[in-house]
C-alpha cells in the first residue's frame, strides 16, 4: 500500500509493480496495489486518518498476512506519523504491518527501503532454530523463470543432496519464512552486480538471527569460479 496521492500508485503499478510481478509463476498481472490518495487538501491539513481508513478497509477486503506501506515524496514533506498509525492498526487487528521509513525520492532510495523490507519480514516471520538438515537459502535471485544461474545452481546442488528451501526475500512466502530455521547456510547470488549490495546486507541479517553461514563466495560462473564456488559450499 501506498501513502500517496493515487498518480504514485498509478507509477508504481505500471513500473515497478509489473517488471517485478511479470517474473513470477502463475501471476498474470501486477500484485494488487493500494494507495491513500491524498488530496491537495490533505497536503495542508495532513493524511493520517485517511491512511488508517484506507488500511483497516484493506484488511477488512483483502485479509492479508501482512502489509508493507510506503510513502510518498509528498508524506515527507507534510510530516505524517506513517509508523504511529501503522502501529495502531497492526494492534487492533492483529496483522503486521510495516512502514517503510523512506519517503519517495527524498531519502534512501530503493536500496534503503530493499533493507528495510527485508528487515521487517525476519524479525515478523524468522526464528532461529536447530539448522539440521541439507538445506541451503538462496538470497538474490531476481527471477527464477528461464534464470540460467539459478537452475545451473540448482542442478549443482542436487548432485550433493543439498535443497534450496527457499529464495529470499521475493520468492518466499509466509510459510517458506516461517520454516527458513532448517536452513545451514545462505549462499548469496549476483554478486557480481551492484544489485546485490542491499541482498548482501539481508543475506548478513538473515544468517544473524538463524545463527548460520553466508557464503559470498562469487557466483559458478565460469571452470575456476565454479570450482572456487564448490569447494566453499
Amino acid at each position: 500500500m501506498l501513502h500517496s496521492p493515487k498518480a504514485c500508485g498509478q507509477i508504481i503499478r505500471e513500473k515497478d509493480g509489473y517488471v517485478m510481478r511479470r517474473y513470477t509463476p502463475g501471476e498474470s498481472r501486477p500484485a494488487p496495489i493500494f494507495t491513500s490518495n491524498i488530496s491537495g487538501k490533505d497536503a495542508i491539513f495532513g493524511a493520517q486518518n485517511q491512511l488508517e481508513e484506507c488500511l483497516v478497509s484493506v484488511i477488512q477486503s483483502c485479509s492479508p498476512k501482512y502489509i508493507f506501506v510506503g510513502s510518498s515524496c509528498v508524506v515527507g514533506v507534510i510530516g505524517d506519523d506513517v509508523a504511529a498509525v501503522c502501529d495502531k492498526v497492526s494492534r487492533q487487528y492483529g496483522i503486521p504491518i510495516f512502514a517503510i521509513p523512506c519517503c519517495g525520492f527524498m531519502n534512501g532510495g530503493y536500496e534503503a527501503g530493499m533493507m528495510a523490507a527485508g528487515r521487517f519480514l525476519i524479525d515478523a516471520f524468522v526464528t532461529s532454530g536447530k539448522n539440521q538438515g541439507n538445506e541451503v537459502i538462496l538470497c538474490g535471485i531476481l527471477d527464477k523463470t528461464n534464470n540460467y544461474e539459478y537452475e545451473f545452481i540448482c542442478e549443482i546442488l542436487s548432485m550433493w543432496n543439498i535443497k534450496i528451501n527457499a529464495v529470499f526475500p521475493g520468492y518466499t512466502s509466509v510459510r517458506q519464512m516461517e520454516e527458513l530455521n532448517k536452513s545451514r547456510a545462505i549462499l548469496l547470488c549476483g554478486s557480481y552486480t551492484k544489485i546485490a549490495t542491499p541482498y548482501c546486507k539481508i543475506a548478513e541479517y538473515l544468517g544473524q538471527k538463524l545463527h548460520i553461514p553466508v557464503i559470498t563466495t562469487p557466483d559458478p560462473i565460469g571452470y575456476q569460479k565454479s570450482m572456487d564456488w564448490l569447494a566453499k559450499v
